[in-house]
């Protein structure tokens, strides 16, 4: 896999990739009030963009297709991300960061955690402050509790809060057909309105498949448990899933997240740019996008 960071002229550049939730258990409720979670996920190859270079004192910008839906303010997990690394380092906080926001907002695919992920790597290749893995991990930890698997950019089964992280080495690679029904969806609405029993975790053991196809049947034995009530917040959920599942050689419809993106697993990216096409002409307004998963590190 290519690397994705280019130093040219001092210039940091970096892929926040789409993260998904092949399967998502909710396990439990903690004292502190964060959720324990079992989730598999994947890195697709669809992504934001940071770009990192020279400046006097700290700059942010968004740019890219969805950039209306973000705020630039503090609030930001990239400039959250800036924040922590002076404080933690002292530097001096010189730097001009622009986000080309590509993925939609609040919708599921771990794009505020993979910017924030993308944001720590490079502001700390930029700023050369030599933070070591375990300090990188405690600065993503404080922003979410999705950075640290966004950090190591690999497959991985996740579980506590997401500071349990296990490297899958053995899934196949498999063509990613994303739709997002243009809702953005609040996560703590989501898990306010989550009600019955936790589930339990799933042994790891003999996680491996040789095709798609195995992975798929797999992932039918499990679920996301976030689906019944995000759809009860965007219904249109229940449509996407259906219009997915209908789609040729589709192996494997569902939500990501708390949504509302929705995704189908294919056999190959030629299968699912098939699918784009057809739902893409039928569904003009919603957010379509075919790609594959990644198999190797986002970040070097």
């Amino acid at each position: 896999m290519k690397n994705n960071s280019d130093k040219q002229a001092n210039k940091v550049i970096l892929e926040a990739p789409a993260k998904i939730n092949l399967s998502l258990l909710i396990t439990g409720r903690r004292a502190d009030g964060y959720h324990t979670l079992d989730s598999l996920i994947v890195f697709a190859e669809t992504h934001d963009r940071i770009t990192i270079s020279p400046n006097k004192g700290l700059a942010f910008k968004i740019c890219g297709p969805f950039r209306k839906m973000l705020a630039s303010d503090q609030n930001n997990s990239i400039l959250q991300a800036a924040n922590l690394i002076v404080e933690r380092t002292g530097v001096k906080p010189n730097a001009s960061i622009i986000l080309e926001k590509n993925l939609p907002v609040a919708s599921g695919i771990g794009g505020g955690s993979s910017n924030a992920a993308a944001a720590i790597h490079g502001l700390n290749q930029f700023w050369k402050t030599g933070l070591n893995n375990q300090e990188v991990r405690e600065i993503g930890l404080s922003i979410g509790t999705d950075v640290p698997v966004c950090l190591l950019g690999l497959p991985a089964r996740v579980s506590g809060i997401g500071e349990n992280i296990e490297i899958l080495s053995t899934i196949p690679s498999f063509g990613l057909l994303l739709v997002n029904p243009g809702a953005a969806v609040s996560t703590s609405e989501v898990f306010r309105l989550r009600s019955g029993s936790f589930s339990r975790e799933v042994s790891s053991e003999n996680i491996g498949f040789k095709n798609p196809q195995a992975l798929a049947n797999y992932l039918i034995g499990l679920r996301n448990d976030l689906e019944v009530p995000a759809r009860k917040v965007c219904p249109q959920i229940a449509d996407v899933l259906k219009v997915i599942g209908a789609t040729e050689e589709c192996l494997l419809s569902r939500l990501s997240g708390s949504g509302a993106t929705c995704f189908g697993i294919f056999k190959n990216r030629a299968a699912a740019s098939a699918a784009k096409d057809k739902i893409c002409s039928k569904y003009p307004a919603w957010w379509v996008n075919s790609t594959i998963i990644r198999n190797g590190k986002v970040f070097n």
